[in-house]
């Protein structure tokens, strides 16, 4: 039956981003929804985290990075974020001048500005180095979550039947915005690989969705430039079956959440995972 197909599988949980963003405070819940369940399903589990570490003085959302030691998993692979850092400004050099940023010709999203350009690029490059640890990891199954993302749904066993079939990624649909939400990927590694390797095409992707006919505010943003990279990579998306529009914790001890108000949590780990329970009991996985 299919618990007993899936007690022979194994997985491996990437934690990736900025190096302890939210320090530590989602690993939490991340561990009670993502790892508690495929353990009980049978599925053995391997935790990596593979993150990036801004550099000396950088401010990281608004406030001073504060870095912090220690390896609570698996593996530990910790690097510099110059190199993404580097990627992004050749990215803004390339496309963006005095009035804006234009790719290939076409003005980037509806404010096509320099610190939005920055970020996507960043962001993709980020995801590029992820890409190239994990493609020929030896696990059926790889999932990939943002270090700041708290997910309020638990994994079930149809979401790793979905991943575990190449060509097929899965991912949350509550950060859309025109297109699919980025920082929380469930796919086979080859297939993860694929989708966090955007960064390569990524003016011609960005071309491609400026191109689309979408109305302008949702031109050339994060969400439609993966979706386009989907596309163009022959891609299934599937969605998580408990989904959930995930909190994110901020570093300067916010704690955003869609459909609700941001509250801080003074560094309390505690509180943001009874906050988060909470919310759930009270409004369900789709108002939290």
């Amino acid at each position: 039956n299919a618990t007993v197909a899936l007690a022979n599988k194994s997985a491996v949980v990437v934690v990736f981003g900025l190096h302890r963003r939210s320090f530590g405070c989602a690993w939490p819940e991340q561990r009670r929804r993502l790892v508690k369940p495929l353990e009980a399903l049978g599925v053995k589990v391997t935790v990596w985290e593979l993150a990036m570490l801004p550099a000396a003085g950088e401010k990281v959302d608004g406030v001073p990075y504060e870095r912090t030691e220690g390896c609570a998993f698996d593996l530990c692979e910790i690097v510099s974020q110059d190199a993404a850092n580097a990627a992004a400004d050749a990215f803004v050099a390339r496309n963006c001048g005095k009035a804006g940023c234009r790719v290939r010709g076409h003005a980037y999203g509806y404010t096509a500005s320099k610190p939005r350009a920055y970020n996507t690029a960043r962001q993709f490059h980020s995801e590029l180095a992820v890409a190239a640890r994990i493609r020929d990891a030896p696990f059926d199954v790889a999932i990939a979550i943002s270090e700041d993302l708290v997910p309020l749904g638990s994994l079930t066993m149809g979401d790793v039947a979905a991943a575990s079939t190449p060509g097929v990624v899965v991912t949350s649909r509550g950060w859309d915005w025109g297109g699919v939400t980025n920082g929380f990927y469930a796919a086979t590694p080859k297939t993860l690989a694929t989708v966090m390797s955007a960064a390569p095409r990524l003016e011609e992707l960005i071309e491609l969705e400026t191109r689309s006919g979408k109305p302008l505010m949702l031109q050339g943003n994060y969400e439609g430039v993966l979706a386009r990279h989907l596309i163009q990579s022959n891609l299934t998306r599937a969605v998580f079956e408990r989904d959930a529009r995930f909190p994110k914790i901020r570093h300067s001890g916010a704690v955003a959440r869609p459909g609700g108000r941001a509250f801080h949590f003074g560094g309390d780990c505690a509180a943001v995972s009874s906050e988060m329970r909470r919310c759930v009991e009270r409004k369900g996985h789709f108002r939290c």
